[in-house]
């Protein structure tokens, strides 16, 4: 979780210097168990960046993570996790 939280806050910094695009969207190409989607989507969900209210209901609203996956196998592991 610790790796995901350090991407979170560094997609959070893109977002801001982007000026708040949005959408905002992420992609992850071969995402193998889907551990890292889920830890940066639980960080962006629960705002444990502690972002200010308003701003964290902007960057939630604005935030989207997709994953590319070949496998199938791999991608149902994914959306088991809640990933897409």
């Amino acid at each position: 979780p610790h790796f995901g939280r350090v991407v979170c806050r560094l997609l959070f910094l893109m977002w801001i210097e982007l000026e708040e695009r949005e959408p905002f969207r992420v992609v992850e190409m071969g995402a193998g168990s889907g551990q890292l989607g889920h830890d940066i989507q639980q960080c962006v969900t629960s705002n444990e960046l502690g972002i200010a209210p308003a701003v964290w209901r902007r960057w939630a609203a604005s935030f989207e993570y997709v994953i590319m996956e070949r496998s199938p196998a791999l991608a149902r592991r994914q959306l088991h996790r809640g990933l897409r």
